[in-house]
């Protein structure tokens, strides 16, 4: 996931909105990730409500 998410960087820079806002988001799924886990993490929600954005940034920051 995050390598897809490094090679699509320059094309979502371009594209998505800024990003505000989100530390709690941010800080559960760096929580959520740090333990070893059986099961994938689904991310869903509407079109549109910054759901690539949201593990963009993620990806940026705790990488």
């Amino acid at each position: 996931m995050l390598m897809h998410l490094r090679a699509c960087e320059n094309y979502l820079e371009n594209v998505l909105p800024r990003f505000v806002d989100r530390v709690m988001e941010l800080n559960w799924l760096r929580d959520w990730s740090s333990g070893f886990r059986y099961v994938p993490l689904y991310i869903y929600g509407p079109e549109g409500c910054g759901k690539t954005r949201l593990l963009k940034e993620f990806a940026r920051k705790f990488s």
